[in-house]
């Protein structure tokens, strides 16, 4: 975040740091609504709507955001694998014929 970048955060216990927000930094609302989370066909949606409009050669995901469990984090690499490629492959493909 800015806050990091900046220089502006400060430590309550020596080592955990807690940010102090600035104004560049975003919204936790803000960045939910433009980040592709959510349910399958959010994510989906999202995607489609970045690559439309940014247009990028490759893209890279990065699925552990937290602290999720395993078993959690296998479920979202499966989603990846099995829903969200192939229904944005498909969608590309439809697009560009």
């Amino acid at each position: 975040s800015e806050a990091l970048h900046q220089r502006r955060q400060q430590s309550h216990d020596g080592y955990l740091l807690q940010e102090t927000p600035t104004q560049q930094d975003l919204s936790f609302e803000t960045m939910r609504k433009h980040l592709p989370i959510g349910s399958v066909n959010r994510v989906i949606d999202r995607l489609l709507e970045e690559i439309d409009i940014l247009k990028p050669d490759q893209i890279a995901v990065q699925t552990q955001l937290g602290d999720f469990d395993q078993k959690t984090m296998l479920r979202q690499i499966e989603l990846w694998g099995d829903k969200i490629i192939p229904a944005v492959n498909k969608a590309l493909c439809h697009a560009g014929s």
